[in-house]
């Protein structure tokens, strides 16, 4: 599940109304930098996936939370922690469109 260099994925979530829109919390390569690491949308499922980068930090990330609002599907919470030396600890996002966009 996931891209194919996820290595380690903290948390799948498939849309209650929706089955093939997936979104994956990926970990990567744990002790070393790769470009699949952050969370990640198909709406195919599992053929392709699509980086969501829209106010989420990228380059060196930590834990990650990932969560779908149960009154409506739709609302996707994220909290990505960025482990750079000089960046903000963590950085959190909402999304009201399935994550086509950021709030």
């Amino acid at each position: 599940m996931g891209p194919a260099d996820s290595h380690h994925i903290a948390r799948v979530l498939i849309h209650p109304k929706d089955a093939e829109t997936v979104y994956v919390a990926a970990m990567g390569h744990l002790f070393s930098p790769n470009a699949e690491r952050g969370v990640f949308k198909t709406t195919d499922s599992g053929r392709t996936w699509a980086r969501l980068v829209g106010g989420l930090p990228m380059g060196r990330i930590g834990r990650i939370g990932l969560d779908i609002f149960q009154k409506n599907p739709d609302i996707l919470y994220a909290a990505v922690e960025n482990v750079g030396i000089r960046s903000p600890p963590a950085r959190g996002a909402v999304s009201a469109d399935r994550a086509s966009s950021v709030l």
